[in-house]
């Protein structure tokens, strides 16, 4: 992704989704020459292929406080036609964190980064998008410090 390199992630493409966890058990585990990767005992994944496999879906609770009008009834009717077909679904949430700022941050920081010629020469106000016109402008504001204190 172009605008912002560490939201780049690659993962195992299978024809199943069992064939996806029996690879990601093989590929799992801590790398010292990853600074992202997660320590031993959290970063290890087992998995073993189910003999009888179930559509399940996890229903986010708390990814906004309030949903737009409709929505909400649109997506429980989906729900209900998907229930109909045996699947399970369950309530899932987020843990609390300040993820989406996190991400919106970095996201700005290495956009000015990857668009560094097209801020600097102005061009930025010939995008369509008004958001993008200013938002090149906005990410110059932060800081290596800033974008460095992410975690």
């Amino acid at each position: 992704m172009a605008i912002a390199w560490t939201m780049d992630k690659l993962g195992p493409m299978c024809r199943t989704a069992d064939d996806c966890g029996l690879v990601l058990s093989v590929i799992a585990g801590y790398d010292s020459r990853d600074h992202d990767s997660l320590p031993h005992g959290l970063a290890e994944f087992a998995y073993s292929a189910s003999s009888d496999p179930q559509f399940r879906i996890g229903k986010v609770t708390n990814a906004r406080p309030r949903l737009p009008a409709g929505f909400e009834i649109a997506v429980g009717d989906a729900l209900a036609v998907i229930e109909s077909t045996e699947a399970t679904i369950s309530d899932a949430e987020f843990p609390d964190g300040p993820y989406e700022q996190a991400a919106e941050l970095t996201i700005l920081m290495e956009a000015a980064a990857s668009f560094h010629e097209l801020i600097h020469s102005g061009r930025c106000a010939e995008l369509d998008d008004p958001l993008a016109r200013i938002n090149g402008y906005a990410s110059l504001e932060f800081s290596a410090n800033d974008y460095l204190q992410l975690d």
